[in-house]
């Protein structure tokens, strides 16, 4: 016999937590929600296929609510919409959204020499 409390796990738990992603809310703020700690979501994650497709849905659904939210406040003035910080959440959420260019280099770099200069 297993130890340790039975698991809350049922499927209604995949409907709260696509609710949640409707909702905008992080993976965090889902976990909250739900009553589970983090490390509960992502075990149920890589133990249940419907809950993987869950929190793949819910991810892709709070996305959309933010991206949805910026659209709509980019038509406002600029005093009642900060987009700049709205762009920023969504950049530090989602890595799709990142103002970043990547560069990656395949070449080699050969160093001749190395000259270090010490002033007084």
């Amino acid at each position: 016999m297993p130890a340790g409390r039975p698991t809350k796990y049922n499927a209604e738990m995949c409907d709260k937590l696509i609710e949640c992603g409707k909702q905008g809310m992080t993976l965090v703020e889902a976990a909250a929600e739900m009553d589970l700690a983090m490390s509960t979501l992502y075990l149920w994650r890589d133990k249940h296929e419907a809950f993987s497709e869950a929190f793949k849905r819910a991810e892709a659904l709070a996305e959309a609510f933010w991206a949805k939210r910026l659209r709509e406040g980019l038509a406002l003035p600029a005093s009642e919409f900060n987009g700049a910080a709205n762009l920023k959440y969504m950049a530090q959420r989602w890595h799709s959204w990142s103002e970043k260019n990547h560069h990656h280099h395949s070449g080699g770099l050969e160093v001749k020499s190395i000259t270090r200069k010490i002033i007084d």
